[in-house]
């Protein structure tokens, strides 16, 4: 119970320190939803970043976490938003995080792998 509280605070305090030093990027497109903590451990508000990757997933007030591409992703309310790890998306969706400290960027690649197939069976088919 006392490592949990320890845990809880600590992820709190470092969700507090927002990341408006740096760009954040989601699939090569600006991220304009809300971001907290560091670039080395960055949350991103879930339901537009699940926007920007096309999934209709509508999240409920409250929630603790959703399932997607068939693996649970741990969700943190935050003020009232819910924020998802960054990193954890991008496994989620078998993707890569990038933190370029040169550039002051943090980028998110999440691919959703079907999107991509049908893809690319359309364009062999043309």
């Amino acid at each position: 119970m006392k490592k949990s509280l320890i845990a809880a605070l600590i992820l709190s305090v470092g969700l507090t320190v927002g990341a408006q030093n740096f760009k954040v990027f989601l699939n090569n497109k600006p991220f304009s939803g809300k971001t907290a903590g560091t670039p080395a451990d960055l949350y991103v508000e879930c339901q537009i970043a699940l926007k920007l990757l096309g999934n209709p997933t509508v999240l409920e007030a409250g929630a603790t976490s959703v399932e997607l591409e068939g693996k649970k992703l741990e969700l943190q309310d935050q003020n009232g938003l819910l924020m998802c790890r960054a990193k954890d998306l991008c496994s989620v969706y078998g993707g890569r995080y990038d933190f370029n400290k040169g550039m002051g960027t943090v980028d998110i690649y999440a691919y959703d792998p079907i999107a991509k197939a049908k893809e690319s069976l359309a364009r062999i088919l043309k």
